[in-house]
């Protein structure tokens, strides 16, 4: 949410953030630090939802500083001094900057790192138009934005700036209006955007949330029908398990320094699962020579998908599993280490990641975009940027394969 500063339409900041702390969900606060000074209701409001670990303090700015035409030295003056107000008001920095206006530049980056700031968010066009409309989300790599204002496709030692966009919002201002979008849009664009990149960002601001006099002036009354709507918004997300969260847990692997991971594009996600001998008919029978075992029976496209998945659970709780030709015997399926295979393990080309290395994929369906696997497997098939992923036995399992089964995605190894 943008524009909080003291003594403007105070019950358009303070009932959205109410509403956030009921529910006990994360809200990102776009702070104009020059004119935040002593209003105390919207002071203590930040103050509420900083303590509890609910509200994340970000920059919007200092002194109607113009980001597009200033020089770095300016820009870099100007996130001081903001970051210099929010210690004294809440004894913390910030690491995100949101750019009044949406205008920033490569010198604006380059002041964002001398400050230790380490995310941007601004509107879809101005990332357009600071790449020449080639769209950072279409880039055919990952771009990282170094201490000298250049893009690479590796990681550095440097600080590194990200890239976070506004998505959506709540509402838009178009020829001199404020227009609501309708929840349902905005419920379509999250979803999708989840889909295509792993995240959403959603903008709202205090005067989407009051009610407007006979001259279209905003009051301070609260509109009760958009405080609803927002309220259905948050609950969605909730019920579909589409966690809210701060941009620092969207961009950050816990307990590892963001320099230290390199993020790859362009991988393929398919998913392997292990079968169930009882899900199958069991009306057309073959038998397999299991090793030190014998010969055994089994529904016939049981052991074809036994083939194809790697291991199969059979009807006596044993796993049965087919490599180099082979077919063998054991109580858990085993990954290529000879370890138990479990949720989370993911089968990788080690000449890409190396064996053992821990992932993210950030641009998975949810839940998968927020989970940590481990590259502990390889297979047959698995060549070049391919990443399969382990998810369960049994038919619900199998349809989750389907379900993340995508191309053009990211992987972050450490």
């Amino acid at each position: 949410m943008d524009d909080i500063q003291d003594y403007w339409i105070e019950q358009g900041q303070i009932a959205p953030m109410d509403l956030f702390l009921s529910k006990n969900q994360s809200l990102t606060l776009g702070i104009q630090a020059d004119l935040l000074i002593n209003d105390s209701k919207v002071i203590n409001k930040v103050k509420e939802g900083f303590n509890r670990g609910l509200f994340e303090l970000a920059l919007q700015g200092w002194n109607n500083t113009d980001y597009n035409r200033s020089s770095e030295q300016e820009q870099s003056k100007s996130l001081n001094l903001a970051n210099t107000k929010l210690v004294s008001l809440f004894k913390n920095k910030s690491s995100i900057f949101i750019p009044p206006e949406n205008a920033f530049n490569n010198d604006t980056l380059k002041a964002m790192q001398q400050n230790g700031i380490e995310v941007i968010s601004n509107a879809g066009y101005a990332e357009d138009a600071f790449d020449g409309g080639k769209s950072i989300f279409n880039a055919s790599s990952i771009s990282i934005n170094q201490s000298n204002g250049s893009s690479s496709s590796s990681s550095s030692n440097h600080s590194l700036v990200f890239h976070l966009p506004e998505t959506s919002s709540f509402k838009n201002y178009d020829q001199g209006k404020w227009i609501k979008n309708p929840i349902n849009s905005v419920i379509s664009n999250v979803t999708d955007n989840i889909n295509k990149y792993g995240y959403a960002v959603i903008t709202l601001h205090p005067q989407d949330f009051v009610k407007l006099d006979n001259n279209n002036t905003f009051t301070n009354q609260v509109d009760e029908n958009q405080i609803k709507d927002l309220s259905t918004l948050i609950d969605y997300f909730v019920s579909k398990n589409i966690p809210i969260a701060s941009f620092s847990k969207a961009i950050v692997i816990p307990g590892v320094p963001i320099q230290q991971y390199p993020c790859i594009s362009g991988f393929t996600i398919t998913g392997y699962f292990t079968p169930i001998e009882s899900d199958y008919p069991g009306q057309k029978k073959v038998t397999i020579n299991l090793s030190s075992v014998g010969n055994k029976e089994f529904d016939e496209n049981f052991i074809k998908d036994v083939k194809i998945e790697g291991w199969g659970k059979t009807n006596d709780g044993s796993y049965i599993g087919f490599y180099d030709g082979k077919w063998f015997q054991s109580p858990h399926p085993l990954n290529s280490n000879g370890q138990p295979l479990i949720k989370g393990s993911a089968a990788v080309d080690n000449k890409i990641i190396p064996n053992l290395k821990q992932l993210t994929i950030p641009t998975l369906v949810v839940p998968y975009n927020n989970e940590t696997f481990s590259a502990n497997d390889i297979g047959g098939a698995i060549k070049g940027k391919h990443v399969d992923v382990y998810t369960g036995e049994g038919k619900a399992a199998e349809t989750e394969t389907k379900r993340i089964t995508s191309k053009d995605n990211v992987v972050c190894y450490f």
